[in-house]
Formats: structure tokens, C-alpha cells, sequence
């Protein structure tokens, strides 16, 4: 008898197993959940055994605990979401091996949209977050361990944010509500209902990088009591695409891609004055794959794994990888690649990436007549961590171009870039270590000469003002 059975035992657990099914099965195994449904029931009907009935009972391992439509209700930040609310009552709208898609009820109610096109946005999204996002991420940086469990899920909400928002985290939620009483006390990202418009891959793309500040949450905040400086945690979510998804098949839909193009247009930055525009996260988005490309992902990991931030965790994890180098000088070379971007002179002052090789930086531009002589004054600060691209173009057959720090500011030296009208680029670097001002004698008379970029950068966490002045 227990040979007859034994066949019969092996379908329960088979069947079981697909509670916790991938998104990828999930579509198929609808189907086979009714035709078994209707087979067990038409063979009960005519054979009434108890094999059937071991079958149909084993059935029922495979309804989730959690049903469409389900509602919640969850906190969340009223300076995120478009009517300020606090509290929304959201919807399940689908649950996946390591997901559950809430959406708002307020937005289910009053907008239209097409159920299936959205079940499928969100198995592609689900998917590639399962097999790419999560594997990955979790490897470089590492993760709480209950995250490693088979039954955790990461609650994933939609609503409706204000303009420019694409979703946030909340530090609450890492705790339950007798610490803090608006906790959601459990793992979730919101993200804005306005992504239900884009390409899947960009949707991809925009969990993972909420998906980086939730770990950035449990690792860095929950176990150092430390938040990080905006435009460091920033710039890793920023570079969590290129980390997890195929970019190059889907460049064109890519967020780097934006943020390339933004990036041609900035003629400034600085990392500690966050505003977060589109143009502060260009910087940090090439910035960071600057910093990935020379110096690995260790880097990101062991800076947000320890007990300091800012620029000072980034010198930390430098050092600890046996690296001969600071921040403040990764950040002038990287100024350089931007414009120079040409390996053969020296591998620090180019991208090797093929979708930043080709990159030419070009900065805030000054012309000078050409056909009289004239004279030409500026003045211009640095503040925190931060740069300036300046680019001089026409002038006189001759050029003296003078520099003159104030106030002592922390610059010991000021690169400069010829761009020549054959092409080329000359590199040179003007000495601040023992003088408050030096110069640059140009001498253009074969009209060899297209323009020159100096390339001014500070790493200062203060917020104090530095001035510089010029004259040409």
C-alpha cells in the first residue's frame, strides 16, 4: 500500500513549492492551477477515491496567504506625495516571490488603466528585481539576514508624488511602532504612479535605486546611528543601474543616458549643496562611475560600511583597499577625464566605459575679442566639495591669463586643458603650493590655439566661501 501512495506523495510538495513561485511561472501557473482544479474535480465526481482527494487537498498549499486587492494602510511622507497626505489605503495588486505591488486606492479609483499592461510592467519589473537587483546588490554591499529567508518579502507601494520625485524610503519603518509610532514596521519602497508610464527597464531601474537607500538604511543608519551625506547616498543608488541592469540593450531608454545629457550643460557643481535637480544627479551619477571604474565596488561597500561618511568614508575605504590616494585628488582627476578623456596620456584621466568614452566636457564659457586688444577681469568662490570648469576661447595672438587665490583657499594646484584646432589637448597644471597667484602665457600667433579649460576643484566640508579671482 505504501508503494501505491508514494507516487501520489511526491505531487504535494510540487505543488507546494509553487506558493513561493518566480514571476516568470507565475502567469503559466494560473493556468495549470484551473485545468488541475477542474480535472480534480470531474475525477472526484467519477472515481470519488482517495487518491483525488490527497491531490485536491494539496491543492490549497498553493493559495497565498495574501489576497488581490487586499487592502493596507500605510504611512508615508506628506512631503512626497502629491495631496500631502500621511496616510494612504492602498491595494495588493500583485505578489510575487519576493514582492508585494501595493497601489493606491485613490489612484485605482480615479484613473483608468489597463490591468493586464500593468500586471505585465510589474512581472517584468518583479523579474528582473528577483534575478538581477537584489542577487547583486545584496553581494556588493551585503543585507540584514532575515532578508536572506525564503518568506521575506520587500513591500513595494505606488502613489502619487509631487513633480520631479521618482519614490523615497523612510527611516520609521526600520523600526516597530512602539519605537516610532508612524512605522510601517516592515521593508518598503514607494515609488511615484507617474512610473507606470515608462519602459519597464526604467521602472527596473527606479526600484533598484530606492531599493540602495533601503540598504543604505540597514547598513549604514540602523547599525552606525548615521546618516550619510545626500550627494554620497545618492550617488550609489544612482549607479545601482549600471550595476544590475543591461544597459547597453537599453541605452536609449537608460537613466545614464539622461543624466550624459544633462551633464554636457553644467558648468559647476557642488556636492554638499544638494537640490536635488537633474543636474546635481548627472554629477554624481559620472562621478560615481569614475569611481567604480578606477577603483571597484569595494570602494562604495567598505565607504558605507563604517562609521564615517562623506568624503572622509570614501578616503576610509581607499585605504583600507591599498590605495595611495584621497578623494580630493580622485575628484581634480576626474575633472580632468571629463575633458581630456584620453587613456593614452594617463589611465586616471580618461573613462574606458563605451558610454563615456567619447565624453567632452566643455564649461562656462568666456569669449575674447579677437580683433582689438582688451582686457578681461572675473571674481568667483568655491564652496564645500566642489568644481568649476572655465573655458576661454578667441583672444589676441598673445595671452596672459593670471589666477589669484583669496583667503587662503585649500588649492594647491589648477589644471588647465589646450584644445588645439588640429584636435589634440595639451595638458598643464598651474602651481598654488607656495603662491597666492600664478599665470599662463599663451602664445597663439599660427592660430594653433581653439581654447583652454581650467579646471578648478576644492574638497572642503565646511561651509565656508572661497574666492579666486582672474584676468586676462
Amino acid at each position: 500500500m505504501e508503494d501505491q501512495w508514494s507516487e501520489y506523495a511526491l505531487i504535494i510538495p510540487f505543488l507546494a513549492g509553487y506558493k513561493n513561485r518566480s514571476p516568470i511561472g507565475e502567469r503559466f501557473f494560473s493556468w495549470f492551477k484551473l485545468g488541475f482544479w477542474f480535472l480534480s474535480f470531474y475525477a472526484m465526481i467519477i472515481v470519488m477515491s482517495k487518491k483525488w482527494l490527497i491531490i485536491i487537498i494539496a491543492s490549497f498549499l498553493v493559495i497565498p496567504s495574501l489576497t488581490f486587492g487586499q487592502e493596507e494602510t500605510f504611512f508615508v511622507d506628506p512631503k512626497f506625495d502629491i495631496s500631502s497626505r500621511t496616510t494612504i489605503t492602498a491595494h495588493l495588486f500583485k505578489k510575487t516571490n519576493k514582492i508585494n505591488f501595493y497601489i493606491d486606492g485613490e489612484w485605482l479609483k480615479n484613473y483608468s488603466y489597463d490591468s493586464n499592461k500593468l500586471n505585465d510592467l510589474l512581472y517584468q519589473v518583479a523579474n528582473n528585481f528577483e534575478y538581477n537587483t537584489f542577487p547583486t546588490l545584496t553581494k556588493i554591499y551585503g543585507a540584514p539576514s532575515n532578508w536572506q529567508n525564503p518568506s521575506w518579502h520587500l513591500s513595494v507601494v505606488f502613489h502619487s508624488l509631487k513633480k520631479d520625485y521618482g519614490g523615497y524610503t523612510r527611516s520609521e519603518d526600520l523600526y516597530s511602532k512602539s519605537f516610532s509610532s508612524t512605522s510601517n514596521n516592515q521593508d518598503i519602497i514607494f515609488l511615484n504612479t507617474s512610473s507606470f508610464q515608462v519602459p519597464p527597464s526604467r521602472l527596473a531601474s527606479y526600484l533598484a535605486h530606492e531599493f540602495t537607500h533601503l540598504l543604505s538604511l540597514n547598513l549604514k543608519f540602523k547599525n552606525y546611528h548615521l546618516q550619510d551625506d545626500t550627494w554620497l547616498e545618492e550617488l550609489r543608488a544612482e549607479l545601482s543601474e549600471t550595476m544590475t541592469q543591461k544597459v547597453d540593450n537599453n541605452f536609449s531608454e537608460s537613466i545614464l543616458k539622461q543624466r550624459l545629457s544633462d551633464f554636457i550643460f553644467i558648468n559647476n557643481f557642488s556636492l554638499l549643496d544638494w537640490h536635488n535637480t537633474d543636474y546635481d544627479y548627472a554629477i554624481v551619477n559620472v562621478l560615481g562611475q569614475y569611481l567604480r571604474e578606477k577603483y571597484g565596488e569595494n570602494i562604495l561597500r567598505d565607504s558605507l560600511n563604517s562609521s564615517f561618511k562623506g568624503t572622509e568614508s570614501i578616503d576610509y575605504a581607499l585605504k583600507k583597499n591599498g590605495y595611495n590616494i584621497t578623494f580630493e585628488e580622485i575628484l581634480q582627476n576626474w575633472m580632468i577625464a571629463t575633458v581630456l578623456n584620453d587613456c593614452s596620456i594617463n589611465e586616471l584621466y580618461c573613462f574606458r566605459s563605451p558610454f563615456l568614452n567619447k565624453l567632452q566636457k566643455e564649461g562656462d564659457v568666456y569669449f575674447i575679442p579677437t580683433k582689438v586688444e582688451s582686457q578681461m577681469m572675473g571674481t568667483d568662490y568655491l564652496k564645500g566639495s566642489s568644481g568649476k570648469w572655465l573655458k576661454f576661447a578667441g583672444g589676441m595672438t598673445m595671452m596672459n591669463i593670471k589666477f589669484t587665490l583669496v583667503d587662503n583657499v585649500p588649492i594647491y594646484q589648477i589644471p588647465y586643458i589646450i584644445l588645439k584646432t588640429d584636435g589634440s589637448k595639451q595638458l598643464g597644471f598651474l602651481d598654488f603650493t607656495s603662491l597666492a597667484n600664478n599665470n599662463l602665457i599663451i602664445d597663439n600667433k599660427n592660430n594653433s590655439i581653439q581654447a583652454i579649460i581650467f579646471l578648478l576643484s576644492l574638497n572642503d566640508d565646511t561651509d565656508y566661501t572661497y574666492s579666486y579671482t582672474f584676468e586676462i
